[in-house]
């Protein structure tokens, strides 16, 4: 199912107050999520769990996910520049034809 860009918004405010230890705050959960397409660029993901999730053709350009979970994710043509991947679980995931210029590591 296609997460609606509004949704996305949420999970992505209440990761950014998970990340500050504010007590509302939850880590963002996007396993199996489609996003292909989204907007994702300048979004801190650090630990989000992002397993098996459809990115096909997201931007992530200067994105942190830092230690998130990315097995079995999909970031054909995914745009990766100036992305901070360090520490992040990127076993089995598919980049073919992404754009990697500039990611850290």
């Amino acid at each position: 199912m296609k997460i609606t860009q509004e949704k996305l918004k949420e999970i992505i405010a209440s990761h950014g107050k998970w990340l500050r230890c504010e007590n509302d705050g939850e880590i963002a959960n996007l396993r199996n999520a489609n996003l292909s397409g989204a907007d994702l660029s300048r979004t801190d993901l650090r630990n989000a769990n992002l397993c098996g999730a459809n990115l096909y053709g997201a931007d992530l350009s200067n994105a942190d996910l830092h230690s998130a979970n990315l097995p079995n994710a999909n970031l054909r043509r995914t745009d990766l520049s100036g992305t901070y991947l360090d520490r992040t679980n990127r076993s089995e995931a598919n980049y073919q034809d992404a754009s990697r210029y500039g990611t850290n590591p």
